[in-house]
């Protein structure tokens, strides 16, 4: 059965901007272990009479993700392609045949999220093969609804 918002490994795209060309990093050999919303609601009480109003400035996006490294063909090279997108704007897609998050400022653009941590780890096996736990955050606040 078909999903909606697709079935394949996770996949995130670094554009260069000016016209110039992008990048798509795959994640094939990965399990997403989160994939929640952070709602940012900020709270504001009166000095005067205690009164308390909030102020919900959107709802942030978290994903984490442990990737099998050691499956790859070269682990080395796809390990240091991480690093270098590590800190920049990404457009990240749950699955790589789906869509990506959708900015809730403008409906339509693709929201961007920055790779935080790249987190090393073995395998607890008599093996120990590698991989790495990767955290992503959205820069901005997300749409929460179904792809137009």
């Amino acid at each position: 059965m078909a999903s909606v918002f697709g079935n394949s490994y996770p996949k995130i795209v670094y554009d260069y901007g000016g016209g110039l060309s992008e990048v798509t990093i795959l994640l094939p050999y990965s399990v997403v272990t989160r994939s929640e919303p952070m709602t940012e609601i900020v709270e504001f009480v009166s000095d005067l009479d205690g009164t308390r109003e909030t102020s919900d400035r959107g709802t942030h996006w978290i994903v984490e993700i442990r990737y099998l490294l050691f499956k790859e063909a070269d682990p080395c090279t796809k390990y240091q392609a991480l690093q270098y997108y590590k800190n920049k704007p990404l457009t990240l897609f749950m699955h790589q045949d789906g869509y990506p998050f959708i900015s809730a400022a403008d409906h339509g653009a693709d929201a961007k999220f920055v790779l935080l941590e790249i987190e090393p780890f073995s395998v607890t096996d008599v093996t120990y093969k590698d991989g790495l736990n990767l955290r992503f955050e959205s820069l901005n606040p997300v749409w929460v609804g179904y792809p137009s």
